[in-house]
């Protein structure tokens, strides 16, 4: 007898926990100090354009990074993708109001949903980042979001219990859990490269709350270091 979606889901969650747990724990202590940040943050002095706009940013990470890692650990990994997109674009922004209140003033009172502050060309061209990293997989992040069909066919996605899986593995095979470490790293690079990095020396904030993010920064560089290689072993 097939199991049941809830099932396939639940089994997706305790396999991708068994082989990349200490990964997981990361992104999970992240997300609970963006929640603890966000509430210092938010509820400052208006005066203190850049660091409300943070709190605020800070906040939607926190809910984005909860349901993009349920989604992958789940087995939906073009859904975690697609979030994926959306999560880089926030953290860049954050990099690039940085301590502006003038960009952050402008944040805040932006009324137009049918377009950004600002162009990603134009946020990405000026953050100290690496640009072709984030030009590449932003492309391969939004390759998911939008369906495009070279990617949803190419990886054969269904719709069954077990085989709605990225690249229909309902075996749970050894390619899993790699796979979901690379959507990992390329989703939250920017996030711990940016959006942390701007939050850390924050005059609000703590020196409890300092210390816990320069931790989780570390922790994130080791996995970053680790990543890289493996990128570059593979070719």
């Amino acid at each position: 007898m097939k199991p049941t979606r809830t099932e396939a889901e639940a089994q997706a969650r305790r396999f991708l926990w068994e082989a990349i747990q200490s990964d997981l724990r990361l992104v999970s202590s992240f997300e609970s100090l963006l929640r603890s940040v966000s509430g210092t943050l938010a509820g400052g002095e208006i005066s203190d354009s850049h660091g409300v706009a943070h709190g605020k940013i800070a906040g939607r990470l926190a809910d984005d990074i909860r349901v993009f890692r349920w989604a992958l650990t789940s087995g939906y990994a073009f859904q975690a993708m697609s979030l994926g997109a959306s999560i880089q674009e926030l953290a860049l922004m954050a990099l690039y109001i940085g301590a502006n209140d003038e960009r952050a003033k402008r944040w805040l009172k932006w009324d137009k949903p049918e377009r950004l502050p600002w162009k990603r060309a134009e946020v990405l061209q000026a953050v100290a980042v690496d640009k072709e990293f984030y030009k590449t997989t932003y492309m391969l992040l939004c390759a998911a979001k939008h369906a495009n069909p070279r990617s949803v066919l190419r990886d054969n996605a269904s719709v069954t219990p077990l085989a709605h899986i990225f690249d229909t593995d309902p075996d749970f095979t050894p390619r899993r859990p790699p796979q979901a470490r690379f959507i990992l790293w390329i989703t939250l690079r920017p996030v711990f490269e940016g959006a942390l990095w701007t939050l850390v020396d924050h005059q609000l904030l703590d020196e409890h709350q300092r210390e816990k993010l320069a931790s989780v920064g570390n922790r994130w560089l080791t996995f970053h270091q680790e990543m890289v290689k493996k990128t570059k072993g593979n070719g």
